[in-house]
């Protein structure tokens, strides 16, 4: 069951939480709080007013099956457990119309942020489409960073469950820089740990981004030591957002932040707490809803026919 509580209490909880934590370090407007030396240049946008991070949702936009392969019971997704049959050899259509889209925003947003930042995710795991991934990472390499003057970093969301060392080698090559592993999603599986070691020897930056709930606290702290040793240089703990598919399976206080999401009970600065206590080398941000609904946000590509309000 869940149990609403005002907005004007869960400030204040979260406010409280933060003061367990001595070394917490936070922005200068009050909002967004992390642990450690540095943050990864993907989260740049919640620190500043950054309109250059695209979502490139790899679903029917782009010709490919929309459906996710995991069932997370609290997924705010999906109603009722369905099959996704996961084809790795299916290549989107990154079509001309989108790539005119893409070029002529990129040009006109590049003066607006000095680390331009590209996220592939959607509705499933992105790693199942890596051939589309490396075809709009070479685009944007050959035709968007000669006009912008800018390098573009490049980050996609994964489970960890679906991608070979060949897949990792090509996103490497392609120009991939991060890749986000949710292992909430997979019930923190050895093979998701697997593919994490795999990723450490080809990608720039490694980011464990997975809810806070309190469900997961048992193996989130068992996580601590193990993402450690793989070398994951940073932990992102998100909120779980609650909608009509998934308020019946959840249970605990909730407050309205840019969406209804599931109050973690103090748990992210439990987390912080001993990952600052055990002396442990990555950075941890409190990624709330708080901190969503006061960045600016990710646009995406929407063809016109899908958007009756949108111009173009």
């Amino acid at each position: 069951m869940i149990n609403l509580i005002p907005i004007q209490q869960a400030y204040s909880n979260i406010f409280q939480r933060q003061k367990s934590v001595p070394s917490l370090k936070v922005s200068e407007d009050g909002i967004r709080a992390y642990i450690g030396e540095k943050l990864s240049p993907s989260s740049e946008h919640y620190f500043i007013n950054d309109n250059f991070v695209k979502h490139i949702t790899l679903d029917k936009v782009l010709g490919l099956p929309s459906g996710c392969p995991m069932s997370c019971d609290y997924c705010p997704g999906y109603k009722e457990h369905k099959e996704f049959t996961v084809d790795k050899t299916i290549v989107g259509d990154f079509t001309d119309g989108i790539k005119d889209y893409l070029f002529n925003d990129a040009v006109m947003t590049a003066f607006e942020t000095e680390h331009p930042s590209i996220l592939y995710g959607g509705d499933t795991d992105s790693l199942i489409y890596v051939d589309t991934i490396c075809e709009i990472v070479k685009w944007y390499t050959d035709k968007v960073v000669p006009m912008i003057g800018k390098d573009i970093w490049h980050h996609c969301y994964t489970t960890g469950m679906f991608t070979t060392e060949e897949d990792l080698e090509k996103l490497a090559e392609s120009g991939v820089n991060e890749l986000h592993f949710h292992l909430g999603a997979s019930d923190f599986s050895e093979t998701a740990y697997d593919t994490m070691r795999l990723a450490r020897i080809y990608m720039e930056s490694i980011i464990v981004e997975t809810p806070s709930y309190p469900k997961h606290k048992d193996q989130l702290f068992k996580m601590l030591p193990i993402i450690e040793d793989i070398g994951v240089d940073q932990l992102n703990l998100s909120a779980i957002d609650i909608k009509n598919a998934n308020r019946k399976r959840l249970h605990g206080d909730a407050y309205k932040a840019f969406n209804m999401v599931l109050d973690d009970g103090g748990l992210v600065y439990d987390i912080m707490n001993e990952v600052v206590e055990k002396g442990y080398s990555y950075s941890v941000l409190d990624l709330n809803n708080f901190v969503v609904m006061h960045s600016q946000g990710e646009a995406k590509w929407v063809r016109p026919q899908d958007c009756e309000d949108c111009t173009f």
